[in-house]
């Protein structure tokens, strides 16, 4: 505010409505305009800047107020700029200032809520964007430059015609979380939290709040958009897990669904979905035109003990109505995939060159099938147990890889293990006699084992066997595929270093490029000895005789610290995709270490949510 203020200065607001609001508040006509003097000789204990209300009193064609009307804050106008409430800071020191407002998110919208900085709030409600990328953002780090030492009620609020969970998600939540819980400890007799249109799983950052002081936290229309598919056969029921929800003590609340919006209109009723228990559900009557299967909580529509979330600890209540969402992938029938690969893990090829494989529908989820004819192909044989030809379908398209060995040519064999184990025989090479072939020569062929040093090191580096030709040494790296040793280097790189997985379980092979059973969970860090090179394709050796694909992680450098955001920064994924939120300008996230991402310096904040560095400080 200007320092040369008079109490005939006349106060200016940027948004005509808001400033109409506040006229009316101090009982000022609208002819008139608002002064200094004005709101100094102010004499009531509240003064009510709330929209909802005024817009009610004041409907926007000039009629008078109908009766019986009425209106929710989701229907305000939106207030463009708050600029001129920071006069309200002279207004008497014992008068409060109840506000209600709905801020803009359109590309002029000014979302700055530092004029009400000082300003002496009874109650503080502010419905508006705060999450969705797709609009102009509120930026949460500047609710700690308000007064609420005098409040009952605050309230965030998402807008819903931007998005009905534009609200507070996880990460905003743990960042004004202290803000909250030093407005449930302000010693006043009662504290309001609502947090509605929101997009929270994780509510634990708020324990706080249990403060011995009487707090009610709400979080209604509370949605999470999930992107993981729900597979699912058109007519059968639909059998899924929900991810978890954690309440203030962090327990998990995904346990107490009742109620599916993704049905037929004449099914629309709370206990539509059966609860399993474990966070596990069954839907029966589905709608098969459904895009998205949205379950939870029916909430107010129906009164009954399971519609809504409701705990009592002490004076502390905590009240919830949350749906999920997730994207349905329907199917025609249950089947099973057949991949016909090759000892190096490698398709096995049709005349036209494409890779053979085979899917088999199935009628209903549970049902048995049998693959011992499907597994036939002619000039194979199958070296895969046959315990994998036998089953029961799923709910999920499933997939069965079948290994075959060329029954057209006599292939060598080693008696080396896929885990480096030896057998207690050796087997010879065969030579045919009756070639006629100057360039094909009789050799004597040498099996590794990993009993020697130098041979477990060959082993390592995916070799199987190795000969002398002509004078000169080679090594088997593949069916039939001898190099000159001295041509021979898979090391790709000899640094050492630690891999970071991406967002899903990964595979690994062996020396030989042969899938192994064992396999990485998503977002786990791994150490490396080496990068080595495996029939052209590059690995990561996080094991003996276990290989990481490069392209399944991402080199991570561990150093950790804290980084500060300098404007308003996106989030991306380990692979690079933006995950469609980011974080505030100024404030401050933990970090245990970066990668470089498509070739740009990332550091993580999150189990997979990094910032660029060129964005923090």
């Amino acid at each position: 505010m200007p320092s040369d203020l008079t109490d005939s200065t006349v106060v200016n607001f940027a948004d005509p409505l808001l400033g109409a609001a506040v006229k009316s508040a101090l009982n000022i006509p609208a002819s008139d305009s608002i002064t200094v003097g004005a709101i100094k000789g102010y004499v009531n204990p509240t003064l009510g800047v709330m929209m909802t209300t005024y817009e009610m009193d004041h409907p926007a064609d000039g009629s008078a107020p109908k009766p019986g009307a009425s209106m929710s804050d989701q229907q305000d106008t939106p207030i463009e700029s708050l600029d001129g409430m920071q006069y309200l800071q002279l207004l008497p020191a014992k008068t409060t200032v109840l506000f209600q407002a709905k801020l803009a998110s359109d590309a002029k919208a000014n979302t700055d809520l530092r004029p009400l900085d000082g300003v002496n709030l009874g109650s503080f409600t502010i419905e508006g964007n705060f999450s969705d990328p797709s609009a102009k953002e509120i930026d949460i780090s500047q609710l700690s430059g308000l007064n609420t030492s005098n409040a009952t009620l605050y309230e965030l609020n998402g807008d819903s015609t931007v998005a009905a969970n534009s609200g507070l998600n996880n990460q905003e939540l743990a960042q004004v979380a202290p803000t909250i819980i030093k407005f449930a400890d302000n010693g006043q007799s009662y504290h309001t939290i609502e947090l509605g249109y929101s997009g929270i799983s994780d509510f634990s950052p708020l324990q706080g709040v249990e403060s011995g002081q009487s707090v009610s936290v709400i979080a209604v229309s509370n949605t999470l958009t999930d992107s993981t598919p729900i597979y699912a056969v058109t007519g059968q029921p639909i059998m899924f897990t929900a991810p978890k929800v954690l309440d203030l003590d962090g327990k998990d609340i995904a346990d107490s669904y009742h109620y599916s919006s993704s049905v037929p209109t004449t099914d629309l009723k709370n206990d539509n979905l059966t609860n399993n228990g474990n966070d596990s559900y069954t839907l029966t009557d589905a709608d098969p035109n459904a895009k998205e299967l949205n379950y939870g909580q029916i909430g107010f529509a129906d009164y009954t003990p399971d519609s809504l979330t409701y705990e009592n600890k002490g004076t502390t209540t905590f009240e919830a109505v949350t749906m999920e969402s997730q994207p349905i992938i329907w199917q025609a029938h249950p089947t099973v995939t057949i991949d016909y690969l090759d000892p190096a893990g490698q398709p096995v090829l049709n005349a036209d060159g494409t890779p053979m494989t085979k899917t088999i529908e199935g009628n209903l989820i549970g049902d048995p099938y049998d693959l011992t004819t499907d597994s036939q192909i002619t000039g194979y044989t199958l070296t895969s147990p046959t315990s994998l030809l036998k089953g029961n379908y799923t709910q999920n398209p499933q997939t069965v890889d079948l290994t075959y060995q060329a029954t057209s040519s006599q292939p060598y064999t080693s008696n080396t293990s896929q885990t480096g184990q030896s057998s207690s025989s050796t087997t010879q090479p065969t030579t045919s006699t009756t070639t006629t072939s100057p360039d094909r020569v009789a050799i004597q062929v040498k099996d590794l084992t990993d009993d020697s040093p130098a041979d477990e090191q060959l082993i390592d580096e995916g070799v199987r066997a190795t000969t002398h030709i002509n004078g000169q040494l080679f090594y088997l790296t593949g069916y039939d595929q001898w190099v000159l040793a001295s041509d021979y280097n898979n090391v790709a790189s000899p640094t050492s270093g630690v891999v970071r997985t991406f967002d899903s379980s990964t595979s690994l092979v062996n020396s030989y490029g042969q899938p192994v059973s064992e396999k990485l969970m998503p977002n786990t860090e791994w150490k490396y000895s080496k990068i080595v090179t495996i029939n052209g394709a590059k690995y990561y050796q996080v094991a003996t005789d276990e290989f990481l694909p490069v392209q399944s992680g991402v080199d991570f450098v561990s150093t950790k610290g804290t980084v500060k955001t300098q404007t308003r920064a996106t989030l991306y994924d380990s692979q690079g995709k933006s995950l469609g939120r980011g974080l505030s300008s100024g404030s401050s996230w933990y970090t245990d270490g970066y990668a470089m991402i498509n070739g740009v310096k990332m550091y993580r904040v999150a189990t997979d949510e990094w910032v660029p560095a060129s964005d923090v400080i």
